[in-house]
C-alpha cells in the first residue's frame, strides 16, 4: 500500500471513530444516562462495536464504516450490529447489478436512492438498504435460475429420445415435472422430502413430443428395504399421477434402451448401500445436539421435591444441574460413548456421602454408595428401543418437523424423571431445606398452572373457595351457585386439571361425581406446589 492510500485510510478510520465517540460524548466507549443511545446500548463497550464494524466493512479502504456507525446509531429502538454489516456486504457484493433497469422496477425506495444506487449515501435508514438488497437476491434471471435447478439432480440415463433424471432438489423436481400433476411437484416440498427419505425417486422424460404434442413423462419410484418390505415392489405414475398398471410398465421398459434400465438398478443399489452404512447417528452426536438445545434455550428448568433445578450447558459443553443454593451436580450423558449417564455432586463435603454420585443405566439408578433403585419408571431404556427412537437416522427424519425433537422427548421420557428421582431424595431435600408437592398434568403441554394466592375472580379462586365453603356438592351446583348454566364439557381441561394438581379431589358419591379439597391444598397454600 503506497503512503497516499495509507493516508486516505488512517484517516477514514479515524474520522469514523471521532464521529462515533463525537455521538455518544465524554461517557466513550460506553454510554450514561441521559443519552439518546442509552436505553439500547447501556452497558455495550463501543470501541468493540466499533472495530467490529472495521473488521466487516467489505471495502477495501472503509468508505461503508461512517455509514454503518450512523444506521447502527439511527435505530434507536436497538438492533444487532450484524444486521447492519451483513446488509452492507451484500450491497457491496451486487454493486455491478445496480443498474437503472433494475431500480426502475423497485417500489418504495427514494429518487435520490434510484438517482444513485450505487452510493451508500443514498440509503438513510438500513430499512431503504435492507430493500433493495432483499430485492437483488431474490430477483435471479431466468437463466441464472434454470442454471442453478439444472446442476440439482443426477443425470441416470440420456440419449436423443430419453432423459432420467433423479432430481436432489424441490426446485429441481418442479422444474423437470413441470406440466405433471405429481405431488413431489407441489408448491411445498412436504411430499418430495417424504419419499427421496425413505426411497428413491426418478423421473423419466421423453425429448420429443408425442404425435398429438403432447409431453410424456413419468415419475418412478422404489422405497428403500426394510425388515418389513425387504424387496419393495417399484411404482411408476403418469403426469395425471395415477398409478400406471404392471402392462404398461411391462410396455414402457421395453421401449427404454437395456442402459438406462441397468443404470436404474445400479443407481438404487447404491443409495440402498448408502443408506446401510449410515443408518444411525452415535452418542456422542446426540449428546451435541442435546447440549446445543439446551444451550439455546438457555437452560431448562424443572421442579422437584427439593425445589426448582436448571439444567444448563456452558459453550465447553459442559453440563451442570444447579439450586438456587451452593448445591450443583455435573452431569455427563454417555461418557466416552457408552450408555450410561453419571451425574455427580460438587460440593467438597458430600464427596463421600451416599448423595456424592450416580449413575444412570438400564437396570436404574446406581447410588455411590453401591444401593441400586429401580422401578419401571428410572433407568434408561433398553438399548435397542433407545438406538431406534434417538439415533435412527429414518426416525429423525420423520421427526424433524418437531421443534423438540430430539431434545424435548429425551429430557422428558429418559432424563427428567431420573433426575426428579435422584433430586427428590430426602438427603437433598434436607440440603434444600425445601419440600416441594408435584403434580403432573394429564396433557404435558397444557398451559394451565396453579399459582398462589390465585388471581382474584379467576375460575381457580372461585371454585376452590365454593369446595372450600361447600364440601360435597357437584360441578353442577357450582354453576348454579356463580349463576351460569351448566353443560357436560364446561371447561373440562380446567376440571382435569386441578384434580390432577391434588388441591381438589374428585370422587363418586352414587351416581354423581362430588369434589372435596384435595390432598395437596395445603402444600399449594403454602406454595409448595409444583408442575411436573
Amino acid at each position: 500500500m503506497n503512503l497516499y492510500k495509507k493516508l486516505i485510510l488512517e484517516g477514514r478510520l479515524e474520522d469514523a471513530k471521532e464521529y462515533f465517540k463525537n455521538e455518544i460524548g465524554d461517557s466513550w466507549p460506553y454510554t450514561e444516562e441521559g443519552s439518546p443511545y442509552h436505553h439500547f446500548l447501556q452497558g455495550v463497550n463501543l470501541e468493540d462495536r466499533f472495530n467490529l464494524f472495521v473488521e466487516n466493512d467489505p471495502s477495501p479502504n472503509n468508505k461503508y464504516l461512517k455509514w454503518m456507525i450512523n444506521a447502527y446509531l439511527s435505530e434507536l429502538h436497538g438492533i444487532n450490529p450484524v444486521d447492519v454489516y451483513s446488509a452492507v456486504q451484500k450491497f457491496h457484493m451486487n454493486l455491478d447489478r445496480l443498474t437503472p433497469d433494475f431500480m426502475y422496477n423497485i417500489l418504495d425506495v427514494s429518487p435520490k436512492i434510484k438517482k444513485s444506487p450505487k452510493d451508500i449515501n443514498s440509503y438513510e435508514y438500513l430499512s431503504e438498504l435492507e430493500r433493495v438488497v432483499d430485492e437483488l437476491e431474490n430477483v435471479l434471471t431466468r437463466k441464472e435460475k434454470e442454471k442453478q435447478i439444472k446442476k440439482e439432480k443426477d443425470i441416470i440415463y440420456q440419449d436423443d429420445t430419453w432423459l432420467i433424471i433423479k432430481p436432489k432438489t424441490h426446485q429441481s423436481s418442479c422444474y423437470y415435472g413441470a406440466g405433471t400433476k405429481w405431488c413431489t411437484t407441489a408448491k411445498s416440498d412436504e411430499y418430495f422430502k417424504k419419499y427421496t427419505d425413505r426411497g428413491v425417486l426418478y423421473y423419466v422424460i421423453k425429448k420429443e413430443k408425442t404425435s398429438d404434442n403432447q409431453e410424456f413423462k413419468l415419475a418412478f419410484f422404489k422405497d428403500f428395504p426394510t425388515k418389513y418390505n425387504p424387496l419393495p415392489i417399484p411404482s411408476w405414475y403418469d403426469m395425471e399421477d395415477r398409478r400406471v398398471d404392471n402392462n404398461t410398465v411391462n410396455l414402457i421398459t421395453s421401449m427404454l434402451p437395456k442402459e438406462a434400465v441397468d443404470n436404474i438398478n445400479k443407481t438404487y443399489t447404491l443409495e440402498v448401500e448408502k443408506q446401510k452404512i449410515d443408518d444411525y447417528i452415535t452418542l456422542d452426536e446426540l449428546v451435541d445436539v442435546i447440549n446445543d438445545d439446551i444451550r439455546n434455550q438457555g437452560g431448562v428448568k424443572f421442579n422437584t421435591e427439593s425445589g426448582v433445578w436448571e439444567l444448563t450447558t456452558l459453550s465447553s459443553g459442559e453440563t451442570y444441574l444447579i439450586h438456587n443454593t451452593d448445591l450443583a451436580f455435573k452431569v455427563d450423558f454417555f461418557p466416552s460413548n457408552e450408555y450410561f449417564i453419571s451425574v455427580n455432586n460438587l460440593l467438597k463435603d458430600m464427596s463421600s456421602s451416599s448423595m456424592g454420585s450416580f449413575v444412570i443405566h438400564e437396570n436404574g439408578i446406581d447410588w455411590s454408595l453401591g444401593d441400586l433403585f429401580t422401578n419401571k419408571e428410572l433407568g434408561l431404556p433398553k438399548f435397542t428401543h433407545f438406538k431406534e427412537m434417538f439415533l435412527n437416522k429414518k426416525i429423525i427424519k420423520i421427526y424433524r418437523f418437531r421443534i423438540d425433537y430430539p431434545t424435548g422427548i429425551f429430557l422428558r421420557s429418559v432424563l427428567l424423571p431420573n433426575l426428579r428421582t435422584i433430586l427428590s431424595t430426602e438427603a437433598i431435600k434436607n440440603l434444600t431445606k425445601q419440600d416441594i408437592k408435584l403434580w403432573q398434568p394429564s396433557r404435558h403441554n397444557t398451559s394451565i398452572s396453579f399459582k398462589y394466592p390465585p388471581k382474584k375472580g379467576s375460575l381457580t379462586q372461585i371454585f376452590v373457595d365454593f369446595v372450600k365453603n361447600n364440601p360435597g356438592k357437584t360441578r353442577k351446583e357450582f354453576y348454579d351457585y356463580i349463576g351460569r348454566e351448566y353443560r357436560p364439557g364446561n371447561n373440562s381441561e380446567f376440571f382435569a386439571t386441578i384434580n390432577n394438581a391434588g388441591i381438589v379431589q374428585m370422587e363418586r358419591s352414587g351416581r354423581q361425581f362430588v369434589y372435596t379439597l384435595g390432598p395437596n391444598y395445603k402444600a399449594w397454600t403454602e406454595g409448595r406446589l409444583g408442575k411436573i
